[in-house]
């Protein structure tokens, strides 16, 4: 017989298989080897449903530590690489030349005092006789000007004092976030000066960090309707590339304004604790924003599911080991399952693997996970060929 014939002959077999047209014998017959299959029991469970992205790693803040007067770098007071504090010494810069400054500030806010003292008494001691006709009102207001003018240089000096001290406290630099630094970008003994383009550090916030993903926008009303029927923000995972690692567990903080006109998408934020640290600036994760969580759903992995001329089924396994087809009804799919609104029961065992060969009615052998074959016989799934032969 040619491959074509054969071919045409497998196939008619397997489509009748398919469509529970098998004969009686076929499936009961003793010489029938039993079919080897991978089966999961059915569970009614908490399900959660959610939609998938992928997004970036951002640092919730990120703060580029430059410095705000020039003068020598003395020293650091970080490590690269390693954890920083809110008020952490970063780096002091030589205060010499700006202690000096507020020394001399503070001498002539003395002499001000001084002179202005001087002058009040002068103004009070001329009122009296002012009034007795032995100065004259010119003199009188002289002194009185000379009072003000002394006391508008005392605050004039007194600013400059607070000025100059401010830059005093500039050449102690603190963190003004908790974070991790980055790489120094100088080195101590070098001048540093606010010009400078270059950052001393970097420090960047990792605890909370935040994700930043583009979202389908005709997805979006989904969102807003799960936002709008819960009372608490979306939860939002995250996980590795690989997609075998989970990440951390954050919320839905904000979507953008506006969707993009190109890519037809609308960014959104999800920030995460980090505890673990696992997350970092700039690396992609993959993400589940999980809209709401099904209670008592029934589900199968969408790798059982067949198609039927009328409706989908599966194969189920029967307590005494025959195969058999369900035909049910899918409600909505999430993660890989199908949850089931009919023609499943919690407790039914379905088929996930070697549906190829089935006929209704046929013995099965079931496998453990992670077998492969029965006595040479390999499982035949819905993946293989129309021959049962794998490509």
């Amino acid at each position: 017989m040619s491959w074509p014939t054969l071919r045409r002959g497998l196939s008619t077999c397997c489509a009748l298989s398919c469509l529970g047209i098998g004969t009686a014998a076929a499936a009961t017959s003793p010489d029938r080897a039993p079919v080897p299959v991978q089966v999961e029991t059915l569970a009614a469970q908490n399900l959660p449903i959610e939609v998938d992205a992928v997004g970036h790693i951002e640092a919730l803040n990120t703060v580029a530590i430059h410095p705000q007067v020039s003068g020598q770098l003395l020293s650091l007071g970080f490590q690269e690489g390693q954890s920083v504090k809110a008020g952490q010494v970063i780096a002091r810069i030589d205060p010499q030349l700006y202690e000096a400054t507020v020394a001399q500030d503070k001498a002539n806010i003395l002499q001000d005092k001084a002179s202005l003292g001087d002058a009040e008494m002068v103004a009070e001691r001329a009122a009296p006789l002012f009034s007795k006709g032995l100065v004259s009102a010119q003199a009188l207001q002289a002194d009185r000007a000379q009072v003000a003018v002394l006391r508008a240089k005392l605050a004039a000096d007194q600013a400059v004092l607070t000025r100059d001290s401010v830059e005093l406290g500039y050449t102690t630099i603190t963190s003004p976030i908790n974070g991790i630094a980055g790489l120094q970008q100088v080195t101590v003994g070098n001048i540093v000066t606010p010009q400078e383009p270059e950052p001393i550090v970097t420090i960047t916030q990792e605890q909370p960090i935040a994700a930043l993903f583009p979202f389908p926008a005709p997805q979006l009303l989904q969102v807003q309707q799960a936002m709008a029927a819960s009372s608490s923000p979306l939860t939002v995972e995250a996980w590795s590339q690989s997609g075998d690692v989970k990440l951390d567990t954050g919320t839905l903080e904000a979507i953008d304004n506006q969707v993009s006109q190109g890519s037809g998408m609308v960014m959104m934020k999800a920030v995460f604790p980090n505890d673990a640290r696992l997350l970092w600036p700039g690396e992609f994760v993959n993400l589940k924003v999980i809209l709401r969580v099904q209670p008592g759903a029934v589900s199968v992995p969408l790798a059982a599911i067949q198609h039927g001329p009328n409706s989908e089924y599966v194969w189920t396994i029967a307590p005494n080991g025959t195969a058999h087809q369900a035909a049910i009804k899918i409600a909505e799919s999430t993660n890989g399952q199908a949850i089931i609104s009919s023609g499943l029961e919690a407790g039914e065992r379905v088929v996930t693997n070697g549906q190829f060969a089935l006929v209704n009615g046929a013995h099965t052998h079931i496998l453990p996970p992670g077998a492969t074959s029965l006595d040479g016989m390999a499982l035949q799934n819905s993946g293989t060929s129309q021959v049962g032969i794998s490509p």
